[in-house]
């Protein structure tokens, strides 16, 4: 799967079509952004990027969905990545919902990205596929952290096209720390760091832990795109 980091689009109306440039019949299907009390002008309008078909979108507001929409309602409230199968949804609302989606296109197999930010804010990013289930498990295994990644770095860039500064902390990493970070910039879990490092799985998440402290990182995903936004990896 090809993902650009960072994000290049220069203006909020090529948002769009940056994502839907990224789409691909085979592996992801849509994505979707959603932010609410952004910083900067209109902070009290959500603001929502998505490569949905519009008539999904004008049916789903319309509908009003986003009220029951589990990956809305997980995704601006939880801090871990929601799959959109892990639960059984038997509200007949929801069993509507995604029966109606699915006439849309829509599949159930999507996961989406809680973020927060360091102005407050909150937003999510939502990854949908098509992809049969034992096939988008593996998917998600092999992508998961890539998708985490270039969610938090889509979040940013939509932040700078609107006008805010992104202010570089003033960071100093351990040769250890940049080390665990710029593997887990490569997709690498704390196991794997581990192995390659030739340290046990405990120091690496220590390290790990320590450079998101140092990068005002709550999350491994927000901890390497500051990393990467601010040239500590080049």
């Amino acid at each position: 799967m090809r993902l650009e980091n960072p994000p290049s689009f220069k203006a909020l109306d090529e948002a769009r079509s940056f994502l839907k440039s990224l789409t691909s019949r085979d592996e992801v299907t849509n994505f979707a952004y959603l932010g609410v009390s952004l910083p900067g002008e209109g902070a009290n309008k959500p603001l929502d990027v998505t490569t949905y078909s519009s008539e999904w979108a004008r049916y789903y507001f319309n509908k009003r969905y986003h009220r029951i929409d589990p990956a809305i309602i997980q995704g601006l409230s939880g801090i871990l990545p929601f799959d959109w199968n892990s639960q059984p949804y038997t509200a007949r609302k929801l069993k509507e919902f995604f029966s109606v989606a699915r006439e849309f296109g829509v599949s159930r197999q999507g996961v989406s990205f809680p973020i927060r930010g360091a102005h407050g804010e909150r937003a999510m990013f939502s990854v949908n596929s098509s992809l049969p289930s034992k096939d988008w498990e593996c998917f998600k295994a092999t992508h998961l952290g890539d998708l985490a990644l270039f969610a938090y770095m889509f979040h940013l860039r939509i932040l700078e096209v609107r006008g805010i500064a992104q202010v570089a902390p003033s960071v100093t990493l351990s040769e250890r720390e940049k080390s665990v970070i710029m593997w887990a910039a490569e997709g690498k879990t704390a196991w794997e760091t581990a192995k390659i490092l030739g340290i046990t799985e405990n120091t690496a998440n220590f390290y790990l832990r320590n450079a998101a402290v140092k990068l005002s990182a709550t999350t491994k995903p927000q901890a390497v795109a500051t990393a990467i936004r601010i040239g500590i990896l080049n």
